[in-house]
């Protein structure tokens, strides 16, 4: 009777024991991290290495490098459900915030004070993109519907595919249309939105609707003036005083040309066509004739 007493109370000893120590894994591993199989799904993990296929929970820290490598499946993949920010990458010191790879090659680069590089290592400029050679640097639109090109000549093109709908436009300071390029009517207007010519310049109440002048020089070569102007033509005159006017008061030539003939109204309404006579006195030069000598 005394040894099965003593049997007994040793199989309980060695039971409570038992319990004892797998309590204390349980409460330990419960502590750190909840592992179940391969997932880490509740407390903090602080580590250098994590061997498994899912990290669930709430933080994880580390004061190395973490690499993740995969060969058959997507290495990373990271999915926001709520409407903060889904991933924030934050530098502290000098180093890139971020370089992305094609093997061994850098294709994508954001560097310390946040200067953007696209296939290039060194970004100079916010946003800097540097083309191989032979290879587009720069496309909007789509491989049917390119819009506006940087080609791999470095030639800029816009409209590429000759869309009918992919006008142009410039804003001026109160103008909304400086510049219309009217792709469907393949016409291009100044300060017009339905240019009328290959080339339309709609007049307002500025001085000069067109001028050309020499460097440096305020007299022009050639002026058409505005609306306030009555689209008074000059050349060689930035003042014309007729509808036409060639040169200004200090002029030694205004018009030199081979055979002359002008259309020209008289007083009395009647227009002839006003010539030099072969053979008319040197006072008395211009003939007239209803007969056109064009």
């Amino acid at each position: 009777m005394y040894m099965k007493i003593k049997q007994h109370a040793r199989i309980a000893a060695q039971s409570l024991l038992a319990t004892f120590f797998v309590a204390l894994i349980i409460v330990s591993a419960t502590q750190a991290a909840t592992t179940i199989g391969n997932n880490i799904s509740t407390g903090t993990v602080t580590a250098t290495t994590i061997t498994g296929t899912a990290i669930s929970g709430t933080t994880v820290t580390t004061s190395d490098i973490v690499d993740i490598t995969a060969t058959t499946d997507t290495p990373l993949t990271v999915n926001g459900g709520t409407s903060s920010t889904t991933l924030a990458v934050y530098q502290s010191s000098t180093g890139d915030i971020l370089n992305l790879f094609d093997g061994s090659t850098e294709v994508f680069s954001v560097l310390d004070g946040g200067n953007v590089g696209v296939a290039s290592s060194t970004p100079n400029a916010t946003l800097a993109v540097q083309a191989a050679a032979g290879k587009t640097p720069f496309m909007v639109g789509s491989t049917t519907a390119e819009l506006f090109t940087i080609n791999a000549s470095g030639v800029t093109v816009g409209n590429e595919d000759g869309l009918s709908f992919a006008d142009f436009r410039w804003e001026g300071g109160s103008l909304s249309n400086l510049l219309q390029v009217d792709a469907s009517a393949d016409r291009v207007g100044i300060a017009s939105t339905t240019p009328w010519g290959l080339l339309a310049i709609e007049q307002a109440t500025e001085s000069n609707s067109f001028l050309v002048m020499n460097q440096g020089s305020s007299t022009a070569s050639f002026v058409v003036k505005g609306v306030n102007g009555n689209g008074r033509v000059g050349i060689a005159t930035s003042s014309p005083s007729a509808m036409l006017s060639i040169g200004g008061a200090s002029a030694t030539s205004t018009l030199s040309m081979d055979k002359f003939c002008m259309y020209a109204g008289q007083e009395n309404g009647v227009h002839v066509y006003v010539y030099l006579a072969t053979s008319a006195a040197n006072n008395s030069p211009f003939a007239t004739t209803t007969t056109s000598c064009f």
